[in-house]
């Protein structure tokens, strides 16, 4: 592109070389003029449009990095998960008597027949079973409650957890009534005569039609 302050100066310096040319001094004259006009400006602060286009572009350059610079951040904004509640179902307890001489006392006031369950609570696989899918039950607790006396004789590996007075006694029951495996239930009346037998381990519904049938034939 044809830089257009430089072109108007160029179309005088020839007016001018011109008029001094009829004048018969060009040559003295052209010098004098030429370097007055660049002279003229520089005192007037001329820019070349080069340079003002590097300028622009370098304030260019500078607004883009304050606008960069002054940038806010927005805050994230982090949820807070709220906590997995877990609800625990209550512990199912029974009414095991503490020994058989108890059941057979408490079968006698509430006239009610007696359940003896034969285990191995700490090794019976079983038995470990049944206890989670029968025992451990609302609805074997309920009908425990209302309907039968409970006895455990329990044979664990574990010395310590039954006393050998308690282990004494199971081995006594399991020679009156024969008990071979575990587990093994056994249902009888208040003088300790046999209403009914299971051995082994069997669907834990399958039990409710073994105590109904006892107890139809007990009352």
């Amino acid at each position: 592109m044809v830089n257009l302050k430089y072109w108007h100066c160029f179309c005088n310096f020839v007016q001018y070389i011109l008029i001094f040319k009829k004048m018969k001094k060009v040559s003295l004259y052209m010098v004098v003029l030429f370097f007055g006009i660049i002279g003229s400006l520089k005192a007037q602060n001329v820019v070349y449009p080069e340079v003002e286009e590097n300028a622009v572009e370098e304030v260019e350059n500078i607004t883009e990095e304050e606008k960069s610079e002054n940038l806010i951040e927005e805050p994230e904004i982090v949820t807070e998960e709220e906590p997995e509640v877990i609800v625990e179902e209550p512990e199912i307890i029974l009414n095991w008597e503490n020994s058989f001489r108890d059941a057979v006392q408490k079968s006698r006031i509430e006239k009610k027949p007696i359940l003896i369950y034969f285990t191995g609570s700490d090794w019976c696989g079983p038995c470990i079973r049944l206890k989670e899918t029968l025992f451990k039950t609302e609805k074997f607790k309920d009908f425990s409650d209302k309907n039968i006396i409970l006895y455990k004789a329990d044979f664990p590996r574990n010395k310590d957890l039954v006393s050998p007075e308690i282990r004494e006694a199971n081995n006594e029951l399991v020679s009156r009534y024969g008990q071979s495996s575990f587990p093994t239930m056994i249902i009888v009346n208040e003088q300790e005569n046999v209403l009914g037998r299971k051995d082994g381990a069997y669907l834990a519904d399958y039990y409710y039609n073994f105590f109904n049938e006892v107890l139809a034939r007990y009352k």
